[in-house]
């Protein structure tokens, strides 16, 4: 039981660095992310 609590904890922090670092991508360096995988692609 334990186990499965610190994998939702741990789940839920994986989720909230990569909002964060999102939106700092977004709103200090300006890079849209979302136009990321068309990037790749296109190159």
């Amino acid at each position: 039981m334990m186990d499965k609590t610190g994998l939702v904890l741990n789940l839920f922090g994986v989720v909230l660095i990569t909002a964060l670092i999102y939106f700092l991508a977004v709103h200090v360096f300006g890079i849209a992310l979302l136009e990321l995988p068309v990037w790749v692609i296109k190159k």
